[in-house]
């Protein structure tokens, strides 16, 4: 028989962030709303300077803001899909579910924990603070201010959207470490903003090859991270 996955202790940093972020959840479509202001003046800000900057090159956001777009009313139809409950969401969970159940051995579920842990917000947030801090230290300051910035909003967004949709997690899931509802994940949705920024960052500059690698080994840590969820 499998031996249950033992639920991580309370107490600890990770606990306390838990609980702090579940105190702060009524406060959290203010501080949203002045994140997104906060970075629409970085915008304009960097707007401003760029054509002075000596590496500024042409550009066009075209492809860019239709590929946005297009993943933007992929989320949604998602996620009303989620709250309404629809027949092939429950379908997927279920799959989901017995799959997961299938392959769920000791070897595996000890690589779920550890990527978990990769993926949870105290392991995001230093890395994300040293990321902004050497940004500074290399006087890039507004890209280290849309660094924080994007990634700040897009923590703050899950936890407004888990708390509209209120979706329960599975049975079991109470006995871990968890913070507020199930949808959308915060592992899954942390993972990529701060793994693709700073596979975004570290390939500026660097040749093809490099870029091929790095885009590779950061998605196979974010997919890691969540089919460990």
């Amino acid at each position: 028989p499998r031996q249950p996955l033992q639920p991580e202790p309370a107490g600890g940093i990770a606990h306390d962030i838990v609980r702090t972020l579940s105190a702060l959840d009524p406060w959290m479509p203010f501080v949203l709303a002045l994140l997104v202001l906060a970075a629409l003046a970085v915008a304009a800000g960097i707007a401003r300077r760029r054509p002075r900057w000596p590496s500024a090159r042409p550009y066009s956001v075209g492809p860019a803001g239709a590929l946005a777009a297009l993943m933007a009313a992929c989320g949604a139809a998602l996620a009303w899909a989620v709250h309404t409950g629809a027949p092939a969401v429950l379908r997927l969970d279920a799959a989901a579910f017995a799959l997961a159940d299938a392959w769920a051995g000791p070897a595996m579920r000890w690589w779920a924990v550890v990527l978990s842990d990769v993926g949870d917000v105290l392991s995001l947030t230093i890395v994300s603070v040293i990321a902004v801090a050497l940004l500074l230290a290399r006087r890039r300051p507004w890209l280290a201010w849309g660094t924080a910035l994007a990634i700040g909003i897009n923590s703050t967004a899950v936890r407004v959207l888990k708390n509209a949709f209120e979706r329960d997690r599975p049975a079991g899931a109470a006995e871990w470490l968890t913070s507020g509802h199930s949808f959308p994940s915060g592992h899954a949705a942390g993972s990529l903003m701060v793994v693709g920024l700073l596979a975004w960052l570290l390939c500026r500059g660097l040749p093809p090859g490099w870029r091929w690698l790095i885009g590779a080994v950061a998605l196979a840590l974010v997919l890691g991270i969540g089919t460990a969820r």
